[in-house]
């Protein structure tokens, strides 16, 4: 060995093989998990916002229908007792 080099190279003993292995099983079945639950989550907050967007149309034509209603049976019915009184 002169000049500090190297004159063979590392070779691993399969030790550290081992290890990287099951890392490598736990970060799949972590990263399967995740996924699983990510297409369950958004499956159900996508129900919701499609149950709310139905809400809100309901909720517009009601509030349409009652001002119709309003203008034109009460609004009248009141012209017609202030004219009386």
């Amino acid at each position: 060995m002169e000049d500090g080099e190297v004159e063979g190279q590392a070779e691993l003993d399969g030790v550290a093989g081992g290890q990287r292995d099951l890392v490598g099983l736990i970060v799949r079945l972590e990263r399967v998990l995740l996924n699983i639950l990510e297409v369950i989550a958004l499956g159900v907050l996508g129900n919701v916002a499609v149950v709310v967007a139905d809400h809100l149309d309901e909720e517009g034509l009601g509030l349409a229908a009652g001002s119709l209603i309003q203008h034109v049976l009460l609004d009248h019915v009141d012209d017609a007792l202030a004219v009386l009184l």
